[in-house]
């Protein structure tokens, strides 16, 4: 692991993608990215349900595939702070940049903000957030957002691409023995010009919609 960190982050990332790439295999799935090239070489704050623990995973191979992203660019996630205990994720946490979150202690969390939106603007790296908090295992198709973070796209000027899992949720039942279609829909970019009025409640909930409206449009033609 001390050798892996003194590789580049682009040389890490490049080592985390090739293992993505036995993903569908491993957890027999077929995975589609619709309107993929919506994700850009540009920073974007990419916003995304969240039904699985496949999600962060499945969201990596649709930005290192996109045809405007440079492969094995970086892409910036946010987790909570639990995620470090659970030894699976442990690889995940060392070859990508991820910032670790621990919304019982507001001055972290302030801190944790500022350090991923400097290394965005450093790195010019696109983030993507699960504004719901945590994984959504009700019927309602959005839990209600944390609205810190959209905050990302307030402090840097960052265009937001509302994205949307449809049916992820699946991906591991173990009670499933067929192999399932998930798709990612990548929605319109929506530019800061158009954002930069809004409070960062009236932010959520204008991203919330878009979401919603995704969902209603592709939930049952997967």
């Amino acid at each position: 692991m001390k050798s892996l960190m003194k590789k580049s982050p682009e040389k890490r990332y490049h080592l985390l993608m090739k293992g993505f790439l036995k993903v569908e295999k491993i957890l027999n799935i077929n995975f589609e990215v619709v309107n993929n090239n919506r994700l850009t070489n540009s920073p974007q704050l990419i916003v995304v349900n969240h039904r699985s623990n496949a999600d962060a995973t499945l969201l990596g191979i649709a930005h290192d595939n996109s045809e405007l992203i440079p492969k094995n660019k970086p892409l910036i996630y946010i987790a909570k702070e639990s995620i470090n205990k659970i030894f699976i994720f442990r690889p995940f946490i060392k070859m990508t940049p991820i910032f670790l979150i621990d919304r019982q202690n507001l001055r972290q969390s302030v801190k944790i903000i500022r350090d991923v939106s400097k290394t965005s603007w450093e790195n010019k790296y696109s983030i993507s957030v699960f504004p719901e908090g945590t994984r959504n295992k009700t019927e309602e198709p959005l839990l209600p957002f944390k609205p810190g973070a959209m905050k990302f796209s307030q402090l840097n000027k960052m265009p937001i691409i509302p994205c949307v899992f449809i049916n992820n949720e699946e991906i591991l039942n173990k009670k499933r023995k067929t192999k399932i279609n998930v798709k990612l829909i990548v929605g319109k970019e929506i530019p800061y010009y158009k954002l930069e009025h809004l409070s960062t409640q009236e932010l959520s909930d204008l991203i919330s919609k878009e979401m919603i409206k995704l969902l209603k449009k592709y939930q049952n033609k997967n």
